[in-house]
This record gives C-alpha cells, structure tokens and sequence, in this order.
C-alpha cells in the first residue's frame, strides 16, 4: 500500500512539475535558454532509462529467450551484421553534411563532460587540456538524442569523432535485423534477405549508415515504432502499450518533425478505441513525466528560431516549396545516369505496385484480411504520407542536393519495402516460385546502384565537404599533437576533433590575448583558413577577413570550387 501511495505522489508531483514548467517559461520565454541547458542533458537521460525499463518489462513479459531468439532468426541477424560491416568497409565513414553533423559530436561533448547540450563551437587548446570559450557557446538547433547516444559511447570508449560513425554502424545493423525479423514474420527466408538487400540497393542508406548524422537513428526508431504497433493491434498489452508510448516519444527526440508520428499513432488509436482505461492506470507514471519530454521538443525550436536571420527558414514549410521540390524528385528518378544516390528502377517499380495495391483495396473494398490488419495498415498509410509530405514542403527539402538527400531517407525506405507488401499478398505457392528469383534480382539491384555510395562523387559535389575535407586533411597531417589555434569561418568543424578552433570575428576582437598566447608558446602555431574569392584580385571573402595585425604565411592553396579556392596560413611573430 506505501508504494500505492508513493507512486501516486510522484505521479502528481511530476505532473504539477510538468505544466508548471509549461506556464512558467510561457510567461517568461526569456527562462526558456537558461532551463533548456542546464536540463536537457538529464530530460534526455530519463526519457533514456525509462525507455530501457520499458523493453526490459516487455522481454520479461514475452518471457524472452535468447537461445530462441538466435535458433529463429540466427542466420538472417547474421547476415545484417555481415551486410552492415560491407558498408562500412566499402563507404568511407565521413562527416557528410556539414556542420550539422559536427555540431551534434560538439553537443555530444558538453554532455559527456559538463552535463549540458551547451555547443561548445569555439576553444583554446593549452595545457594539454581542450578548454571551451563559454562566452561563444549556443544551443545547437537539432534535437538532443543522438548526440546523447554519442556521449553514452564516449563514456565507454573515451571521446573521439569515430564514435559517431560507430553508432550509425550499430544503427544499420539494429535496422537491418528489424527489417528481417519484420519480413521473417510473414515471408520465407530468402525474401526476408531479399527485403535487407532492397533497402541497402537504395545508396542513400549506406550514405546515412556512414554519416555522422541523426537521420538513420530517426528512421530506426519509426521502424521499431511501427513494429511495436503492429504487435499492440494484434494482441493489446500494457507492456506493448508503455513500449509504444515510449519509443514514440524516443522517436519524437531524434528529429524536431518527428514528434508528428507520436500524434498520429496515437491520435488513430484513441479513435479506434484500442486503448484500454487499464493501460492509462497501469503506466500512468510514464504519462505523467511526458509534459516534460514534450518541452524538449517546443524548448529547442523556439530557443533557435529567435535566432534566425535567413527569410527563407522563417517560411520553412510552404505550398510553393513542395511544387518545386517535388518536381525536381521526379527528374532525379527519370535520370538514367546513376547521378543520384536513389534506386531509379526500384522506384519505378514500387510506385507501379502501389497504384496495383491501392486499386486492389478498392476493389476487394477492404485494406487487409483482418481487422487488426486493416487498423495498422491505415495508420501505415498515414505516417508514410506525413513522411513524404514533410521534406517535399521543407525549404531545405532538395532531394538532389548533398545536404537534403538524406531527409528523403524515409521515402526511400518505403520505396523499397512496397514490393515486400505486395509479396505479402501473394499465394504460397506463389512465393515458393518467386522466392530465388526475387532474392536474385534484388542482389542485381544492389550491385547496379550501391557503387555510387562507394565512389563517393555525389557526396563530394558539396563544396563544404570539399573544403573540409582538404582542411581537416592538411590540419590532422601536420598537426596530430593538436598544439595549435585554427581560426576559420566555421570553427566547431575542428573542435569537434579537439582541435582549437575560434572564428574570425573573436580572432579580430582579441588580438593581443591570441598574439601573446602564441608568444608564450600555449599553443605552436595559429594556423588561419580563408576562403578566397578569384573576383576582385584574389581577395577573402567577407567573413574570412583577418586584421592585419596576424601577419601570415602561406602553407597551401586548393581550389574547392569555381569561384574561389582555400588559403591555409601559418601566424609569424613580430
């Protein structure tokens, strides 16, 4: 009975706590940075834990058995793992979008460290010790989870940018099985292979799988969301319940839009009445801590949108961006020249077969064979649609772009899993013939399309990832003891390496303190990095200018593109 009563007082200390918040920082929006940074760290850490406690309690409730785990689905896991370290070995593990990519292993680091989601962007290096400029530090805009999960492997392994890479290599393998041990449930086993090798045919997987990026950790934990949907449809539990609940607000942390799929899913399950009043009772201390984990997702966009200059990300979503960017979708699909890290004739295919499944539902006037069936595959429809809908209406939703292709991983996951539906509808017999074939052909796919993830040509189309890579490159080579100040346009490139790193503007306003540093020997060398323009005598650019007072020599020179190359130089004293 004590415990009735404690778990009673938490529930409403926690809810009073959680809308309490939400009046409070309403009313004062200036409060809203302040608890943000010193909060978010141990919001995420919760949201975390409770989530692990929630897939332990449905284990046990399964009554979960390894050695029949591995007996059932030992060979398909097995060669997920296989198919994932072939891509990690054959695509180059890289930060691919930049600086979204190091600005999240920057967060990473404060949250190891200090305990906040401050982006500590700017430092000095000096005593052997990586100390951040505090004045300079922000709140990067993505949310927090990843970044989360990369401390979590910096608190096993020690900081380094490798750990990024890691995660998505532990991602792709997570992803990989479920897309099996999903498949497995209704196919035999080589169109369960057949389902992995379709998705890895479309090269924006592998692109994402060796990224430093959020976007396969978002794709995963809606793959897992819709997986644990279907087991709740079929046969209600609360277990299933709390384990939904909670991997949809896991969901909600790893992309800003994401938190969409935790209301649709939800919202169609309300109104299908599959929510037993028990299960509200039952889990009703993880519903109480949600009005706080729902602050991380409003706290983080209000906090960066005061800080947005661009016109253009202040109209993010709009009509006129999804006609444009859907338009230029379709020409990157009709291009036969492997341009594009899309699966062209997968996507034709999958686009032909669900025209046929659509017309088959309306004529057999029914979605599925069952009931549960039917539920699931309407609420499959509608965060499939919300998933397409949502980057073709973004500003930044440029499929052909090195820097948007990745919001498109969705769609093209859909894409290649279309066929595996349809199969799902055929007669047994009917896949016995089919099976080796299909397996073939999906392996053929593979083979004609991941080579452009292997080459690396259209990553490398992206200036920024150009000119970092010569950078970092030039920088790691002659500087591996990292005993040096970079100053560039966009420092948190080299301090999520450890490197320190300021931009020009601190560089300019502190001229003596950095002088003196390098006189006293706190740092080796200052080592500047200008982009310059050829137009106008070979001059920097306007945010690469540098007060004359650093006197420089010159150590290399490459162009990064057309209209201007990179200057690295070295500071002399006196």
């Amino acid at each position: 009975m004590i415990f009735k009563w404690i778990e009673n007082g938490l529930v409403g200390l926690l809810a009073v706590a959680g809308f309490a918040l939400w009046i409070y920082t309403g009313l004062h929006p200036h409060e809203i940075k302040p608890f943000l940074l010193n909060g978010a760290y141990y919001a995420i850490l919760t949201l975390f834990l409770v989530w692990l406690y929630t897939v332990l309690k449905y284990l046990q409730s399964i009554q979960f058995s390894p050695v029949g785990f591995l007996r059932q689905y030992g060979g398909g896991v097995l060669f997920c793992l296989l198919a994932t370290l072939m891509i990690e070995v054959s695509v180059k593990p890289s930060f691919k979008t930049l600086s979204d990519e190091t600005n999240l292993l920057v967060t990473s680091r404060a949250m190891t460290f200090e305990r906040t989601v401050a982006s500590e962007v700017m430092a000095v290096r000096y005593y052997g010790e990586f100390n951040p400029i505090a004045a300079t530090n922000t709140i990067d805009k993505r949310p927090f989870l990843f970044p989360f999960l990369e401390s979590v492997l910096h608190v096993l392994r020690g900081f380094g940018p490798t750990n990024a890479f890691l995660l998505n290599g532990l991602l792709t393998f997570i992803f990989l099985s479920t897309v099996f041990i999903g498949t497995r449930q209704f196919l035999n086993g080589p169109l369960s292979l057949a389902a992995v090798v379709l998705v890895m045919s479309y090269p924006v997987f592998s692109i994402c799988a060796t990224s430093g990026g959020f976007d396969l950790l978002s794709s995963t934990y809606l793959g897992l969301s819709l997986v644990i949907l279907y087991s709740f449809l079929r046969g209600p539990t609360t277990e299933k319940f709390a384990l939904l609940w909670m991997t949809l607000m896991m969901l909600s942390q790893t992309r800003h839009e994401s938190l969409m799929y935790f209301f649709i899913v939800l919202g169609f399950l309300i109104v299908m009445g599959r929510i037993a009043g028990s299960y509200w009772k039952e889990n009703r201390l993880v519903l109480a801590m949600t009005p706080l984990w729902f602050l991380l997702s409003v706290w983080g966009p209000l906090v960066n949108f005061q800080l947005v200059e661009d016109p253009m990300e202040k109209d993010m979503f709009a009509l006129r961006h999804f006609e444009h960017n859907s338009l230029d979708f379709i020409k990157g699909l009709a291009k036969p020249d492997f341009a594009f890290p899309y699966d062209n004739i997968l996507s034709l295919i999958a686009g032909v077969l669900l025209v046929y499944l659509v017309l088959r539902c309306v004529v057999r006037k029914r979605i599925a064979e069952t009931t549960y069936q039917s539920r699931f595959m309407f609420i499959l429809s509608a965060c499939a649609l919300a998933s397409v809908v949502v980057p073709l209406s973004f500003y930044g939703g440029m499929s052909l772009h090195p820097a948007g292709v990745r919001l498109f991983l969705p769609v093209s996951i859909e894409c290649a899993l279309i066929p595996i539906l349809w199969l799902v509808t055929l007669a047994e017999e009917s896949l016995a013939k089919i099976s080796k074939p299909f397996l073939l052909g999906s392996i053929g796919l593979f083979l004609l399309y991941h080579p452009i993830a292997v080459e690396g040509r259209f990553v490398n189309s992206s200036y920024p990832y150009r000119e970092t890579s010569f950078e970092l490159g030039i920088v790691q080579n002659l500087f591996p003891d990292q005993k040096i100040l970079v100053v560039a346009e966009i420092p948190s490139q080299f301090t999520a390496l450890q490197y320190g790193a300021i931009d020009f503007k601190t560089a300019n306003d502190n001229i003596p303190n950095f002088l003196a540093g390098l006189q006293r020997h706190m740092y080796n060398e200052i080592i500047v990095i200008q982009r310059i323009a050829y137009a106008g005598g070979g001059v920097p650019t306007p945010k690469n200018v540098l007060s004359p007072s650093y006197r420089l020599e010159t150590l290399t020179e490459y162009e990064t593109d057309p209209g201007d190359f990179i200057r690295i130089s070295r500071v002399k004293l006196g």
